[in-house]
């Protein structure tokens, strides 16, 4: 596809076009170091199908960036999947075999799922190569595989990240996600330091990259989290009630 776009003066044309190039360039960069990490693999978690329990391997991809390998070293004999077969990606614990599981070993935000047409691959890694695996893999599926046409971009992936975090923290506090989040807002307004950055960043005397970050609020009290549950259930109740059935819970 073309686009094509009108700017108010040459100026703005040569900010705009220096900006997208130099957008560019930096996604080039951070995409090879991707790459160079797969290529140099890291340890995951596999999770069975068969039982939901994980195993721990190697992984990594071939020199010419078509098969995923995995084995308990790199020197041991390996098993393999073509990039080519794999139909699509999914971030997060979504698949059956995830959700099989009774209890989840590995944060949310660091499970990703490939899909073939007849299975899944479960994987799980570190906290920090988490980018590098699934953006990294990503690029390769739409650029091996035809049937791979969907990707999310980086920013999605971030918000996608910090929804799992989330996520986590309210349902560890009884809480669900938009409960959390409004009590965590509220707390930081109560917050001086957090006032007074957003003050600055709204009067643009601070970028956003610049403000201070404020103190982290206290957890709920465990009274606060037993309310919520009971209110929680008393909507489910009530729903049931009017509606014959409840829905399923949706976040």
């Amino acid at each position: 596809a073309e686009h094509t776009y009108q700017a108010k003066s040459e100026d703005e044309v040569t900010e705009w076009v220096n900006g997208i190039t130099q957008s560019l360039s930096k996604a080039r960069e951070r995409f090879q170091t991707h790459m160079e990490f797969l290529g140099q693999g890291s340890t995951a978690y596999k999770y069975n199908y068969s039982n939901s329990k994980r195993m721990r391997r190697h992984f990594w991809i071939d020199e010419e960036k078509v098969e995923l390998l995995w084995a308990k070293s790199r020197t041991e004999e390996a098993q393999s999947m073509s990039l080519k077969d794999c139909v699509g990606i999914i971030f997060g614990p979504m698949t059956t075999t995830f959700q099989r599981c009774t209890t989840l070993e590995d944060p949310p935000w660091c499970c990703f799922s490939l899909l073939f047409p007849d299975r899944t691959l479960d994987l799980a890694v570190g906290p920090t190569s988490i980018t590098a695996w699934y953006l990294g893999l990503q690029h390769l599926l739409m650029e091996k595989s035809a049937a791979c046409v969907l990707a999310i971009s980086e920013a999605q992936f971030v918000f996608r990240t910090v929804f799992h975090k989330l996520r986590d923290s309210a349902h560890r506090q009884g809480f669900t996600i938009w409960t959390y989040v409004v009590r965590q807002l509220r707390a930081l307004s109560k917050d001086p330091a957090f006032r007074e950055a957003l003050n600055k960043i709204s009067s643009g005397l601070v970028p956003p990259s610049k403000a201070p970050a404020s103190t982290p609020s206290p957890q709920v009290s465990e009274d606060e989290a037993k309310a919520e549950r009971k209110r929680a259930k008393a909507e489910r109740k009530s729903l049931k009630v009017e509606g014959g059935a409840a829905p399923a819970a949706a976040e």
